[in-house]
This record gives structure tokens, C-alpha cells and sequence, in this order.
């Protein structure tokens, strides 16, 4: 009976895709695990009402970066995937640039609202909270990057071994600092921490394989735009109606 199952295990995972598939799974199983834990501990942290400053600044952060990064994404993946690794460069570097902008553009709408969310969403320190965000914003940004360019090069190993070592991560940090999480200011630093400190880890992984030694190209910037214009507007209408509860509820 043991020799049966011996066998059949290593013929599951005699093949390439089949191992990769099997990290896929892990992969999106880790991402799940770490946001229910994460609701979780945070739930149990916040008082009631920095726990609701901070979901109603999590919807704003959901509409801006998810929007972003999911489009921005899809056309790194694409480019990289079809394209060499003399192009990989350009590709990385003028979408970088492109979510700079659009980060850019994110961070002077959070602010210009921050200075009238107290009013709209009746708490003195949600507009805090929203000058806030781009710090997370941006680290999660540079996360994706490196896990992008490893889906390109279906690398699944590569991006499950990341989000597990964020999910590690933000366990260690928040073991820490768990007395001092007692504001949604707080947990937002905290997870701008986590997410850097794995955007170094990513950028290390990929480090002497790809370089970012490269310039802002017409070409390049205009076929990411094209590529992404359309599932840029789809998710971001997506995401206004998915958090619309949280926001309008405030």
C-alpha cells in the first residue's frame, strides 16, 4: 500500500507543469490564508472604531492600487512572456514608470480628498489615513513587480516562496509590535514595512537576472498604455462597486 501511494506521488509530480500547478494552488492558497488571518488579528487589535477608519481606508486603497497593478500587471506578464530577456529591461523599467505616474496621479486625488473626508465620513482621522496610503500604496506596487516578471517566466516556485515569506513576515511583525497596534495608522505602517521588506526580497531574487538598466521609451510606454487602458477602467469600476458598501457607509 505504501509503495502504491509512493508511486502515484511521484508520478503526480513527475511533470514540470504538474509541480507548477501544485504551486499555483499553494500560491493562491497562502494569499487567502494571509488575508484571513490578517482580518482576524486585526479585528481582535482595533478598537471599534479605528477597525472602521481602517476598512474605510482599505476600500479607497483597494480601488487605486488593485486597479493599477492588476492592469499595469496583466501587460508585464504578456510582454515579458512573449518577449526575450533583451527586452525584459525596457519592459520592467517603462512599467515602472507607468505606475509611477499613475501613483503620482493616485496620491494628489488621496490627498485633495483627505482634506474633506472628515466631513463626508464623520471621523476626524480618516483624512490622516488617506495622506497615508500612497506610503502603502507604493510598497505594494514595487512588491508585484518582481512576482510579476516570475509569473512571466512561470516561475511559480519563485512567487509562492514570496508570499509565503510576506506572509511570515507580517506573523514576526506584528508578534512585535502587536502592543503598539492600537490605530489603523499603525497597522498601515506596519503592513508598509511587511511589504517592503518583501519587495526587497523580491528585488533580490530577480537581481543579476534582469536589470533595470534602461530608458523611458515611446514605444514601449505607448504599448503598455494600449494594453492596459481597457482592464484599467474594467477594474476600477469593478472595485468602486465591490467597496462601495464600506465608503458610502463610512
Amino acid at each position: 500500500m505504501k509503495g502504491y501511494f509512493t508511486s502515484r506521488f511521484r508520478r503526480a509530480f513527475s511533470s514540470p507543469t504538474r509541480v507548477k500547478g501544485f504551486y499555483a494552488i499553494m500560491d493562491k492558497g497562502v494569499v487567502g490564508l494571509f488575508g484571513v488571518v490578517f482580518g482576524v488579528l486585526i479585528i481582535r487589535q482595533l478598537p471599534k472604531e479605528e477597525f472602521g477608519a481602517f476598512l474605510l481606508s482599505e476600500s479607497f486603497r483597494v480601488i487605486l492600487v488593485s486597479s493599477v497593478d492588476v492592469a499595469v500587471g496583466q501587460a508585464i506578464i504578456k510582454y515579458i512572456s512573449e518577449r526575450g530577456e533583451d527586452d525584459t529591461p525596457a519592459i520592467l523599467f517603462n512599467s515602472l514608470v507607468f505606475k509611477a505616474a499613475l501613483w503620482v496621479a493616485s496620491t494628489v486625488a488621496l490627498v485633495v480628498l483627505s482634506f474633506f473626508a472628515s466631513d463626508w465620513f464623520g471621523g476626524a482621522g480618516v483624512g490622516e489615513l488617506l495622506r497615508l496610503l500612497p506610503i502603502l500604496m507604493v510598497s505594494m506596487l514595487l512588491n508585484n513587480q518582481p512576482k510579476q516578471y516570475l509569473t512571466a517566466r512561470l516561475e511559480i516556485a519563485g512567487v509562492f516562496a514570496l508570499y509565503l515569506s510576506l506572509f511570515v513576515i507580517f506573523l514576526i511583525g506584528f508578534y512585535i509590535f502587536s502592543g503598539s497596534l492600537t490605530t489603523a495608522r499603525s497597522v498601515i505602517l506596519l503592513l508598509s514595512a511587511v511589504y517592503l521588506i518583501n519587495s526587497v526580497q523580491g528585488w533580490i531574487r530577480i537581481f543579476g537576472r534582469v536589470s533595470l538598466a534602461s530608458r523611458i521609451d515611446a514605444e514601449w510606454m505607448k504599448k503598455i498604455f494600449f494594453f492596459s487602458k481597457h482592464a484599467l477602467l474594467n477594474n476600477i469600476g469593478m472595485n468602486v462597486y465591490n467597496q462601495s458598501n464600506p465608503v458610502i457607509i463610512g
